[in-house]
C-alpha cells in the first residue's frame, strides 16, 4: 500500500522527492490509532484505519480552513494518538 501511495505522490507532485512527506508519522500514527489499531499490539482491521485515515485527514483540513495555529493541529493529532 505505501508503494501505490508513493506512485499517486509523485505523480501528483510532478517529482519524486523522498523528503516529500517528512513529518508525518505521528499523523499516520494517529489516524491507525483512531481507526483501532493497537500501540501494543493485536488486531485490527484495514477498514478501522481506512475510517481513522478518512477522519483524521477530515480534522486536518478542517483546522486548515479554519486557519487553526500549527500548534494547535499538532497538538489535536496528539491527542487523536492518546485517544484510546
Amino acid at each position: 500500500m505505501a508503494g501505490v501511495v508513493g506512485v499517486l505522490l509523485a505523480s501528483r507532485m510532478g517529482l519524486g522527492d523522498p523528503n516529500t512527506s517528512m513529518g508525518l508519522e505521528l499523523a499516520v500514527i494517529s489516524a491507525c490509532v483512531l481507526g483501532g489499531v493497537a500501540l501494543s499490539g493485536g488486531v485490527a482491521t484495514i477498514t478501522g484505519v481506512v475510517v481513522g485515515v478518512l477522519i483524521m485527514g477530515c480534522v486536518q483540513n478542517a483546522m486548515g480552513l479554519l486557519n487553526v495555529p500549527t500548534f494547535t493541529n499538532t497538538w489535536c493529532v496528539v491527542r487523536f494518538c492518546c485517544w484510546r
